[in-house]
């Protein structure tokens, strides 16, 4: 948080334009804004890796569809081993779940839980997280 304000501070200094200068200024305090309420509804668990499993999860679940622990590898770049670390931390903080899949532990179907679901919810500083 402090670099990312840091960053807004030089990048006033760096960028000529006001107009340049302004927008940065912009899209940094609202990135750092969504950054908080992440942390605030999400404590301990704002790792990019974390929240972009927890996005997909909350995509393939508005979509009605499964993922699968490789797509959340692979969308994810982290090694696989990484990755089941990734999604055991979340399994017990109780945002997600594993479910059977196919062979193998790749292929296990992920999803969010009620939990996971109404916390990503409120994350995303959306209005229905009842």
């Amino acid at each position: 948080l402090e670099e990312a304000e840091r960053a807004l501070q030089t990048a006033k200094l760096v960028l000529a334009d006001p107009s340049e200068r302004q927008e940065l200024a912009t899209a940094v305090r609202a990135a750092l804004a969504r950054w908080r309420l992440r942390d605030t509804h999400l404590p301990g668990l704002c790792a990019d890796t974390e929240w972009i499993t927890l996005l997909l999860l909350a995509e393939a679940h508005g979509r009605r569809s499964v993922i699968r622990q490789m797509e959340v590898f692979n969308a994810t770049g982290v090694a696989h081993t990484t990755g089941l670390r990734v999604i055991d931390r979340l399994i017990e903080a109780d945002l997600i779940e594993r479910g059977p899949g196919g062979p193998g532990r790749e292929s296990r179907i992920l999803s969010l839980t009620s939990e996971g679901l109404r916390r990503v919810t409120l994350a995303l500083g959306a209005s229905d997280a009842s």
